[in-house]
């Protein structure tokens, strides 16, 4: 529970009403009392879906399990695919009815965190969707990362460009013969080759 006051109902003592389940965060649980002793509470272990929630699981999602908090959802599916989507992110004061309030563009920021006393970002998913690597408040990651085959592409333009420069003589045009023209051969030949391109990053430009 996040933000609720709990409570089995109205008493004629008590000077606040109980929250609507649908207005209480966080995750919804079934609870029993051994031996009907209200001392002695035990959460059965099954997860009940947020009131609030659009999702209805069904028997074909297998066994998953789901957090949520403030709008972002943690979930492993059946088949051990784990999913954070903070396309939701809210904010933890809850508006009118117990609605979750947007903090789409400022929240749902994803981090993970490294204990090699940098106090860096590894990893930092932001609010407008960019990846950052080791981006800290001081010293942000500001950098952007280059597209590898677009790069290559270019690469080789510019070295076909190199190979094939044209100045003016007093006889008219003529092509610079390269001395050193092996040398681009070899590097023509690691470009191709993407022996500088990682097997495990992949981007592309925003639309």
């Amino acid at each position: 529970m996040d933000g609720g006051t709990l409570s089995t109902g109205q008493s004629s003592d008590s000077t606040q009403d109980p929250t609507p389940a649908e207005s209480m965060d966080g995750d919804h649980v079934l609870i029993q009392f051994l031996d009907n002793d209200p001392s002695q509470p035990v959460i059965i272990p099954y997860q009940l879906a947020h009131p609030r929630s659009n999702t209805r699981l069904v028997k074909t999602d297998g066994r998953i399990r789901r957090i949520r908090h403030n709008g972002i959802s943690i979930e492993w599916d059946k088949n051990s695919n784990l999913t954070i989507d903070a396309r939701g992110a809210a904010s933890d004061n809850l508006g009118p009815g117990g609605s979750e309030q947007s903090v789409s563009g400022t929240g749902g920021q994803i981090k993970i965190l490294t204990s090699d006393g940098s106090n860096e970002t590894s990893i930092h998913l932001d609010q407008n969707g960019q990846i950052l690597f080791g981006s800290n408040t001081a010293t942000p990651s500001d950098e952007p990362m280059v597209l590898g085959n677009l790069w290559i592409s270019i690469m080789e333009e510019l070295i076909d460009a190199i190979r094939a420069i044209t100045v003016n003589t007093p006889s008219g045009q003529s092509t610079l013969p390269l001395v050193n023209d092996l040398t681009f051969n070899g590097i023509a030949s690691k470009i191709s080759n993407k022996l500088h391109v990682s097997d495990f990053i992949f981007g592309k430009k925003a639309p």
